[in-house]
């Protein structure tokens, strides 16, 4: 009886017009990254929560690794580098510079690097950013270079491995668009 009623008033209601009722099925989206504020002298971002931060270098770099280690999210990374002062230097010197550094690594020589495109970060700095292919032409590392007007720098990246899955590649590229999207240079 119970049923019969609900199902009236489903109908008056203007929600079965077909005759039938069946519940429909929930649909989920994906699940939306948590992130977590990280402040230092030189930067804040916005990094996944649960990731892992490591601490500085000598020379203003860390890591940004997510939560279960290199076996997470096919082993991709980020990271991130300040240059107090840098940002005196030319888009083109900052871009070769850190092309030197990126090759380096590179031991069969196989990545390239595609042309810089400037532009400007939600939060007003002017951005430099490229991306490095393998041998195969897949992108495998993202690169951003945000410049305060007082010519600090903040160099960020994501690496992800090209057997990496094709949804562990895209939540990473949502990650590190955030990440570009919400730092601040200090």
């Amino acid at each position: 009886m119970v049923t019969i009623i609900a199902g009236m008033a489903a109908v008056l209601a203007g929600g079965c017009q077909t005759g039938d009722c069946a519940p429909k099925p929930k649909t989920t989206k994906a699940q939306t990254p948590v992130y977590r504020t990280m402040d230092t002298n030189a930067f804040t971002l916005q990094v996944p929560s649960g990731w892992t931060v490591s601490e500085e270098t000598p020379w203003g770099a860390r890591d940004i690794s997510p939560e279960g280690g290199a076996d997470a999210m096919g082993g991709a990374t980020m990271s991130s580098m300040t240059g107090p002062g840098l940002g005196r230097s030319s888009w083109k010197q900052l871009y070769e510079t850190s092309l030197y550094f990126i090759t380096r690594g590179d031991r069969a020589g196989k990545m390239t690097a595609t042309p810089y495109e400037l532009g400007k970060s939600k939060q007003g700095y002017e951005t430099c950013s490229w991306a490095m292919k393998d041998g195969k032409g897949r992108v495998v590392q993202r690169h951003v270079i945000l410049k305060h007007s007082n010519g600090n720098i903040l160099a960020l990246s994501a690496k992800t491995p090209a057997s990496a899955e094709k949804q562990d590649i895209s939540k990473l590229d949502r990650m590190f668009r955030h990440m570009t999207e919400t730092a601040i240079v200090k």
